[in-house]
């Protein structure tokens, strides 16, 4: 295996999502190589091995979750859930209980009841139910809308976090590929109106009308997330099923490691040495230069960048504390590199890039100002002066 850069400082929530995480020691070590923060969705069994790789774990407990929700009722279970909940809250490996993967609005109320049995006990641990993309039908979400789907979620379920899924930047159809935009436009405008963080799940797997991420593909998901603002993100499937249609996961059916895994690394660690920078930013917004998904905004004179003339970026702007500003600008282009060239805001100018390397402050020109496919860089801004 090759040796990996050292990463420093706090680490970016990374999940490899999988209902069924492994709890082999070596397996989690390896996950832990990668850049992931936590395991998946697994039987508490794999709690403490998860803890020794220095992951933690969403626990998957039929007391959480195997129940008829359109009439679930908290008395029947409430003594043998919160005994199971102070079993495992205290413990350091636990990220969360899982309840459900992709319900509808129906079911809300019912998960809503059994969250709140857990947040008497435990109010500070993640409550899990992923919720559905916006490409789903009113008839898959039990709503008119999506934004009727979200916020009737958010008022049965008092969530701590929001997470959902979506894969389409993994298409073939390059005209899918906006859905993941005006998903990810939705969702986070919809989280800062209620105050909360969200998680985007993407694609690190080829699986039935999905083709196999390119690194490209799993830069573009990821470092997009995250200039629109995500607290985390999860990765579709990091350990392949061991039935269906799923090809070169970055753990394959043998528990072999693919070339997606060492694509995924690279893009992982990348993550993590921006992380320390990254993390207390306080995110103001994302917008498109160049073609516009249709949902999602372009440019205004308020940005901080006003033109890219080389080609186009995704570009999410911060501020830390002392009002600093920074940009995480994407390169959307999935087949191209583009050497930027930024038209920013009058009055500002660009004072350093942040190393996805090496996580510190370096001269933003010459190779530095190339985008690969898919690839952000963190910029800190200054006044110009």
């Amino acid at each position: 295996m090759p040796s990996t850069r050292r990463v420093q400082g706090k680490n970016f929530p990374l999940m490899g999502w999988n209902t069924e995480a492994p709890s082999d020691l070596k397996l989690l070590k390896r996950a832990r190589a990668c850049g992931l923060t936590m395991a998946g969705i697994g039987d508490a069994a794999g709690l403490a091995n998860c803890q020794k790789a220095g992951l933690t774990l969403i626990v998957q407990d039929p007391i959480f979750f195997k129940h008829e929700w359109l009439t679930f009722d908290p008395k029947a279970v409430r003594k043998a859930v919160q005994k199971r909940v102070r079993q495992l809250m205290n413990h350091p490996g636990l990220g969360g209980y899982y309840l459900m993967d992709e319900p509808g609005c129906a079911l809300f109320p019912g998960l809503g009841r059994m969250a709140e049995l857990i947040r008497e006990v435990d109010p500070k641990t993640w409550i899990y139910i992923n919720l559905l993309p916006n490409i789903a039908s009113p008839a898959q979400i039990g709503a008119p809308s999506y934004a009727a789907y979200l916020e009737a979620f958010v008022k049965h379920c008092r969530p701590q976090a929001l997470s959902y899924d979506n894969y389409f930047l993994t298409r073939e159809d390059p005209a899918e590929h906006n859905l993941f935009w005006s998903n990810l436009q939705e969702v986070t405008v919809f989280a800062r109106r209620h105050g909360l963080p969200f998680w985007n799940i993407v694609s690190c797997v080829g699986s039935y009308s999905y083709r196999v991420p390119t690194d490209a593909d799993l830069k573009l998901q990821a470092f997009g997330s995250l200039a629109y603002g995500a607290g985390g993100i999860a990765y579709f499937t990091y350990f392949a099923p061991a039935h269906g249609n799923y090809r070169l996961s970055p753990v394959d059916q043998f528990n072999n490691e693919t070339p997606t895994w060492y694509h995924l690394q690279n893009l992982n660690l990348q993550i993590q040495n921006l992380a320390p920078t990254l993390l207390p930013l306080t995110w103001r917004r994302a917008y498109h230069l160049g073609p516009v998904p249709p949902g999602c905004p372009g440019r205004d004179d308020a940005g901080f960048v006003q033109n890219s003339p080389n080609g186009p970026l995704v570009v999410g702007e911060f501020e830390a504390a002392d009002k600093t500003p920074y940009i995480l600008m994407v390169n959307p282009d999935l087949a191209r590199s583009i050497f930027v060239c930024l038209e920013l805001r009058a009055g500002l100018k660009v004072a350093a890039i942040v190393s996805a390397y090496t996580g510190e402050e370096t001269p933003f020109h010459d190779h530095q100002a190339f985008l690969a496919p898919g690839q952000g860089a963190l910029l800190r801004l200054a006044p110009i002066g």
